[in-house]
This record gives C-alpha cells, structure tokens and sequence, in this order.
C-alpha cells in the first residue's frame, strides 16, 4: 500500500480559492492587529470568518456528494507526482531555518522563564550525580527532557547560551522530522510546503528558545507520524517500522502526560490496519503489550503518593466547549490570555496561516478522501484535547495538534499554486511564505519579547534576574569567576541565574572549585544594603531593574571577598550549599504538602552562626516564609521577629506585621509596619 496514493491535486473546486483566502487573511488581520471594539470583533468575525467558511463547507459537502472522492487508504497520497523542488529552494530553506534558529540565541527572548529555570536547575544537578527519578517537579513531570537536557549539559557546560543552543538543536531535530514525515504522506513539493508552514510558524519559533517538554513531544510525534506511514506500507515481513513506532511513543509517554492522546490514536490506526489486513491481526496487542510493559514503572510512579495532583488539579470536564471555543480563537486571532506559551500579538497563527487552514479545511470536506479526512480530524480533535480537559486556556497544550492544522494549510497553499512547469510558477508561493516567515520571525524578535506589552501576572521572564545577569557577566569578563550567592534570597522557584552563570560561578562548577575569586555576588533583599554595606567596605550595591511595583526590590550586592575574610566566607559557602540542596528538594515538592518539612532540611544552621547575624537572619526569614506558606502565621510572625532581632531590616518588619495583622493582632501589626517604615527611610553609607 503505498501511502502516497491519494492525495487530491489540481481538483476542480467549488468556489474560487483566492477569493476565499482572501476573504479569510483579511478578517484574520483585523481580529488579529486591529484594535476593535468587542461588537466590531463580533461582526468581523461573523461576517468575515463564520458565514463564509459556512457557506463555502455547505458547497463543498454538497459537491462531496455529487462526485465522491476516490476510495483511499488512510493517509494522505498524491494522484500523480509533482515536480522537484529546485535545490536552490531547498537552500534558501536551509538558510532561513539557521539563521531563525541561531539569530542572538543569548537575548532573544531576552531571559527564560521560571520554569525553563526549575528544569535547567534540575538538569545540571545530574552533571554531578545521576538520579532515575521517574516524575520530577512540584507538578510531577516526566523524566526525558531532564534527562537528555542533563546528558547535554554533561557535554556543553551549562549557561545562557548552552541552554539556547539546546533547545535550537532540538527545533532543527523537529524540522527536519516534519519534513520526514511530510514526505512519508505527501509529493515532492507538498512535503516542501508543509515544511515551510512548520518551520516558520510562530508556534515553532515560541519552541526554537525554549526549554519545554513540547518540544520533545513535537519531535516524537513527526517521528511516530512517519514511522506510521512506514508501517501501514511496509510488508508485515518486515517488522521495523512497528518497533520504531513502538519506540517513538515509548519516547513520548516518557516525556509528557499529554502523549497519551498519541498513543490512543496510534493504537487504533494500528488496529484499523489489521481489521483489513489479516496478516497484522496480532500487531495491535504486540503494541499495547511493548507499551504497557516498557512504561510500567513510569505507571506505578504516577499512581503514587503526589504523583496525580496536578492532574487533579488541572482536569475538568464541565466547560468543554467553552473551552474549545477559548482554544480556537487563541489559535487564529487572539491568545494573550496564554502567553508566554502564545503570541501577544495576534494569535498563534498568523494571519496567512490561519486563512490557509481555514481554505485547507474547506477543501478537504470538498475532496478529501474519506479515511484520510477522518484521520486529520481524529488528529485534530485528539490533539486538542489534552487543552480542553483543563481548566484554562494554555495554548502550548494543543501542541500535538500542530501537525494536522499544518496539514490542512498545506491543503489551503498548494490549492493557490499553478502547475509548477516553469521556475516562474514558483514565484506566489515564495512571495506568500516569505511574508509568512517575515511576520512570524518579527512577532518573534519583537512584540513577544516587549515587556510592555505583556500583562504583569503573565510576564514569567525576571527582568531583575536579567540585568543581574549583565551586571555579573561583566564581572567575570574583567575579573573571572565569582562566588553568586543566589538562594540566599526567598525565591525559591526562580532559579534561571543559576544556569545563566553556572559557567563563571565557583559556588556551582566543579572545574573552578581550585579558583580564588576576588568578588562574591549576592542578590537579596534590597533592604540588607545598609548592613552589608556598612559591614564590608568596599561593597558595591544597587537595586536590580524590575518591571513590577513592589515594597521589597531585589538588590546585587558586589563584595570584595577580601573584607568578607576566609572564615566567615567559609561559612557562607557551607550555608550557601544546605540551601541550594534544600531547594532542589523544594523542585520536586509534592504539590499538596506542606512546607514545614521542606524547612527541616536546612534547620541544621539554626544555631549555627551565632556570630553571624547575618546568616541567621537569612535563616530565620526562610523559616518565616514556609510557616506563611502552611498559612501558620504564628510561627511564622515568631520567626520574624527573631530575623528582625538578629538584624534589623525594614522588609523583615513589613512581613512580621502582615502575620500579625492575619492573626488579628492589629496593634502589633501596626507598630511593626511603622518600624518598617523607619527603616525604610535609611540612606545606604
């Protein structure tokens, strides 16, 4: 069965396609970049998208009905070969995907976000010991990104750029499966364009820089897509393509929860199979016996103590088409609400894409076959709904939908295109998707990198943590490595400096442990400035930018290691371990515990540093902030209270009076919050 038999070209249609399409990217422009009222949007979209693309499925059933397509196989074929695709094309492709991937990997965007932190964080900690852990992270996520992103992190010394550097390999791997896969289904030309449509849209380019299990599971399922085509035109002799297929969703289900939906279809196209081929009867059950076998101790590991919570957490039924509602205008016109996992501008297809999806769907109810119209829709409605069983719209959700929608602008393009005779015939598409590429590329480097345009409760990327990056980057270029003292702070989820420095932080690569750095680096509470300052001259200090109001800016203290002195710098160092240590159990909290016993693992330095007030304010703060956590604010206010004793700062007396003012003690909580006021008011010397 060769899985290229049946893809419709060069059909009559039942309207004219340019029409539509334009139709569709002009509606499509203004939801997307007009600023419209909430009635204008509605009579744009009614008018412009809805009546049109319901008129133009009723022509096409109807013209369905009157000359039925050819009987098919399941997939996507050709009725006769296309031409080549010049090697110059596939050049400028070439191009174009390296320059995208490679464009000021360092600064675009210009910082990871918090999770892209936790995982980095988690994968450099297997640099030193590996762990098999089979669920990590507070939400108890599967174990291949961390492991393979720790294994090249073993090979490229973790940093900013190593970080970026790995999630653009992973994007070429995910091209060029796109391409494999493409071309298992579809002709020369048509395996071209559907590459083209993938590789510069914006959904991928959100993925080219980013550290998420998206990307992996993106890859596996081109990989699984074409090794399934490969297996439904394979001779059952030949068992290859059934193990690879194996092999991908094995790979798959040990990267993210949501391939399940993968595994679900693959099983029932393999069972399909073998209802019409006799000779395969036993494929189906050889599948489910591999998988359930080969991700048994992930299974187990799911089902135990913590490991559904966030399941729990997430899932819903109720609102199903809400929801779906809330997906499909993320997709095509407006996804915001999702960022950064979507665009700020527009949704997260662009406008010409959107249009050629939309004439693509169009055309396949017209003169798609049968099987292979049911298999995009299955993919699409599977793909999907990993998203619309949850209780919000993230778009990065749906991703395993991607492949189906580019599919059907595929449809869409090739139906604009003329015969493709002459090199001249090649001009439309390449003007069509340059301004594809271009408008992607722009929305990419520009407006979901602009800070001012992303509402404060879904701006993830720290803009302190940013401009420290800067400020100790330029430190090691002119005096080489530093101590960064970084989880000396309260923040114990964002953690993206420690990977951005990693290469030039004693404190954290093994290869410098022989160094004599002339400077430590803390990043805390700006409050601290006038003791810090005033007890080691010398220091420099000043508060790191933020893009958002708050009572307690993080400040960067640089301190000549020489006035910190080698015993109490010893200290700091042996401190600065427990905490680190403590924060990685932190990473992989159970999601409905309490935080008390995550306390427990660094109470060994209550005592410790008597002479120190510093380190034992640092102590007590942390202490303070787990019992506001477990909502006992008791103890947390007792805790307070002894980091205020210890070393009086103004943040210490502002968060004691909130504890105070939570147990009713409204006098208390007042006197506390005007001695923070006081304190506040303290120039540094």
């Amino acid at each position: 069965m060769n899985p290229q038999a049946d893809f419709s070209w060069n059909a009559p249609f039942s309207f004219h396609p340019w029409a539509l399409f334009s139709l569709f990217l002009v509606s499509l422009s203004l939801l997307s970049y007009g600023s419209l009222s909430l009635i204008a949007q509605l009579w744009v979209g009614i008018l412009g998208v809805l009546v049109p693309l319901a008129l133009a499925a009723g022509l096409a059933l109807k013209k369905r009905k009157q000359h039925l397509p050819p009987p098919s196989a399941l997939f996507l074929g050709a009725d006769r070969d296309t031409p080549s695709v010049p090697a110059w094309l596939w050049l400028l492709l070439a191009a174009v995907v390296l320059f995208t991937r490679f464009f000021r990997l360092e600064s675009v965007p210009f910082w990871p976000i918090s999770d892209e932190g936790i995982y980095s964080v988690l994968a450099t900690s297997l640099i030193k010991h590996w762990d098999w852990t089979l669920l990590w992270t507070e939400g108890k996520m599967e174990p291949l990104m961390i492991w393979l992103t720790g294994l090249f992190f073993r090979v490229d010394t973790p940093s900013l750029l190593s970080l970026r550097l790995w999630t653009a390999l992973l994007s070429l791997a995910t091209v060029l499966s796109a391409y494999f896969f493409a071309r298992t289904f579809l002709p020369r030309w048509a395996a071209f364009c559907f590459t083209w449509l993938f590789a510069f849209s914006f959904w991928e380019f959100t993925l080219m820089h980013f550290l998420t299990h998206q990307v992996f599971t993106l890859w596996f399922e081109m990989l699984a897509l074409a090794c399934l085509g490969r297996y439904a035109a394979a001779d059952r002799t030949r068992p290859l393509w059934l193990v690879a297929l194996v092999l991908c969703n094995i790979l798959g289900l040990y990267s993210y929860l949501n391939w399940g939906v993968v595994a679900l279809g693959t099983f029932l196209a393999i069972f399909a199979f073998a209802r019409r081929r006799p000779e395969r009867f036993w494929d189906p059950w050889i599948f489910i016996l591999a998988m359930g076998l080969a991700t048994l101790p992930l299974a187990r590991a799911r089902l135990g103590q913590g490991g559904l919570s966030y399941i729990d957490r997430l899932f819903q039924l109720k609102g199903f088409f809400i929801l779906l509602l809330g997906y499909l205008r993320g997709l095509f016109f407006e996804s915001a609400a999702s960022f950064p996992y979507g665009s700020n501008w527009g949704g997260m297809f662009d406008p010409i894409l959107g249009a050629l999806v939309l004439l693509g769907f169009v055309l396949a109810l017209e003169k798609m076959p049968g099987r292979t119209l049911l298999v995009v829709l299955s993919g699409l409605f599977l793909g999907l709904l990993p998203g619309i069983l949850t209780t919000s719209v993230e778009l990065h959700r749906a991703t395993l939908s991607l492949p189906f929608w580019i599919l059907l602008g595929t449809e869409g393009a090739l139906s604009l295109g003329p015969a493709l005779g002459k090199p001249r015939d090649w001009v439309p598409f390449l003007a069509l998707g340059s301004v594809l590429a271009a408008l992607n590329f722009y929305n990419f480097i520009s407006p979901y990198c602009d800070i001012n345009r992303v509402p404060m409760e879904r701006q993830w990327r720290n803009l302190s943590y940013a401009d420290a990056y800067q400020v100790v980057k330029t430190l090691d270029d002119r005096t080489g490595p530093v101590y960064l003292f970084s989880d000396f702070n309260t923040d114990y989820d964002n953690k993206t400096l420690n990977v951005a420095c990693y290469s030039f932080d004693a404190l954290q690569d093994p290869r410098l442990s022989a160094a004599k750095p002339q400077w430590a680096v803390l990043i805390i509470n700006s409050h601290y400035a006038p003791y810090l300052t005033k007890t080691f001259p010398g220091t420099q200090f000043r508060i790191l930018r933020t893009d958002r109001p708050s009572p307690e800016p993080f400040g960067i203290f640089l301190i000549p290691t020489d006035r910190i002195g080698p015993d109490r710098l010893r200290d700091w160092i042996a401190a600065d371990q427990v905490y680190r240590e403590e924060n990685m159990k932190v990473k992989n909290k159970n999601l409905n515990g309490t935080w008390s016993p995550y306390a427990d693992y660094f109470s060994s330095l209550r005592d410790r540093y008597p002479r120190d007030p510093f380190l034992t304010t640092v102590y007590w703060e942390k202490a303070g902030l787990y019992a506001v956590f477990d909502k006992d604010y008791r103890s947390a206010a007792d805790d307070y209270r002894k980091a205020a004793d210890s070393l009086p700062a103004a943040h210490l007396d502002y968060d004691l009076s909130f504890c105070l003012r939570a147990l009713g003690d409204e006098k208390g909580s007042r006197q506390a919050y005007d001695r923070a006021i006081q304190l506040s008011k303290v120039t540094v010397p």
